[in-house]
């Protein structure tokens, strides 16, 4: 059954602290709410474009990711109509490059030169939170579909920032207690990207897997940049009973080849982060490589209910590509974003409007039953036990189980998730 999606209303340690916005950007976050948009604000009674600035990763390592999320906001605007009351809705995207620095730089640029009124994007973790202090700064309101760093969602939350598509550890924590008590792996091995968002998804995992009575054999990390997993692969324990791995976007595609390539794959069960299996990576796997996998995630392309198939089968059509998480998410935020401009008539004027319209608008999301959090300004949200199967002769993520209306902090105490969350580092767990 259709469900409604309701909006009510990470780099190291010492980055994430310089990153985190001090109390004068209070006073410049009012400041900015007066005068963001204002310069270039759209009047229900004119036909000015609305500016969307979309900072996303069309290069470097993750630009599959990147190239997703366009074709999927692409898509949202062709359903969901590119404008509002006469006001075309005008995304102009530019590439942060999955770099801080870089995203950074084109995000000023978009705001500053370009007059942006709204801001969506970006991916990675860590470049969602170098851009937090300048986004609070200007108070220009900002919708982050993939970037999913804890820190966002936490007592420190930026006023007029929201997370429509997850926190980096909601999906990993209910999956450890399922892997200890549910598949039997009582003793594993894990390897993730050495960043924030690496050791958020993988710390999240730990801290329910140990809670469950599970030990680790052995920890790895990897650069975002590895081309060679194979000084990674062999030193993986022979004894150890499964390997939860969390990689994305190319490093996702290498090392499920090195895994293959050293006969473990045939040995060692595979488990691991979404990211692993996303469809983003996994149009370029081998079935022999990627079948079996399982990791768990809020969305699912094979997930079997009205509203994907009908999406799954529009953007196969338009992209010959089944979709990725990334382009479920930015589908989803392209229809939240215009149902919101809507109720304004397209007049975004006012980032507190803009806001609230965006925090309590009503959509129907493929992934399933969504709503924001007023506490993290994140969602809530299933999450989906998948598995790599052929369907048809196509690799596909099947959902195996289902947990229904995950918090943002999981199976742990609010305090406590919001005490540790913000606070991984690579020896988490």
């Amino acid at each position: 059954m259709p469900r409604r999606w309701v909006h009510r209303r990470s780099p190291r340690p010492g980055e994430a602290r310089a990153a985190r916005w001090p109390r004068w950007l209070a006073a410049a976050l009012a400041a900015g709410l007066a005068t963001a948009c204002g310069n270039a604000a759209t009047g229900g009674g004119s036909t000015t474009p609305i500016k969307v600035g979309f900072v996303l990763p069309l290069s470097g390592t993750v630009a599959a990711n990147g190239q997703d999320e366009r074709d999927g906001w692409n898509l949202g605007l062709k359903d969901a109509g590119s404008v509002v009351d006469g006001h075309p809705i005008q995304t102009m995207f530019a590439d942060g490059a999955a770099d801080p620095t870089t995203a950074l730089t084109v995000t000023h640029q978009l705001v500053e030169n370009r007059g942006a009124q709204l801001l969506v994007g970006p991916i990675a973790a860590n470049v969602g939170l170098a851009l937090r202090g300048y986004i609070a700064s200007r108070g220009i309101p900002t919708v982050y579909m993939s970037a999913c760093s804890d820190e966002l969602a936490t007592s420190e939350k930026t006023p007029n920032l929201i997370l429509t598509g997850w926190t980096c550890d909601q999906p990993s924590l209910p999956f450890g207690t399922y892997v200890y008590q549910k598949l039997g792996y009582h003793h594993i091995t894990t390897i993730g990207l050495d960043f924030a968002f690496g050791w958020q998804v993988v710390g999240g995992f730990l801290k329910t897997f140990e809670a469950a009575g599970g030990t680790v054999d052995k920890q790895l990390w990897n650069p975002i940049t590895t081309a060679d997993f194979s000084p990674y692969v062999a030193q993986i324990p022979p004894d150890t009973q499964a390997v939860f791995a969390l990689e994305s976007g190319s490093t996702a595609v290498k090392f499920l080849q090195a895994y293959q390539q050293f006969g473990l794959k045939s040995k060692i069960p595979l488990i691991g982060g979404g990211t692993l299996t996303d469809y983003s990576s996994l149009r370029s796997d081998s079935p022999d490589a990627v079948l079996g996998v399982i990791t768990p995630l809020m969305y699912a392309d094979g997930l079997d209910t009205p509203e994907n198939r009908r999406f799954v089968d529009e953007y196969h059509a338009a992209t010959g590509k089944y979709p990725s998480y990334y382009a479920e998410s930015a589908y989803a935020g392209a229809k939240l974003v215009v149902a919101a401009l809507r109720k304004l008539h397209g007049d975004v004027s006012n980032p507190h409007q803009v806001l609230q319209a965006l925090r309590s608008t009503q959509i129907v999301a493929p992934r399933g039953p969504v709503k924001l959090s007023s506490q993290t300004n994140s969602p809530i949200q299933n999450v989906y036990v998948r598995k790599v199967e052929l369907v048809d002769g196509v690799l596909r993520n099947v959902p195996i189980d289902t947990f229904r209306n995950v918090s943002p902090w999981g199976s742990l105490p609010r305090q406590q998730w919001e005490q540790e969350a913000a606070h991984y580092t690579r020896s988490s767990g």
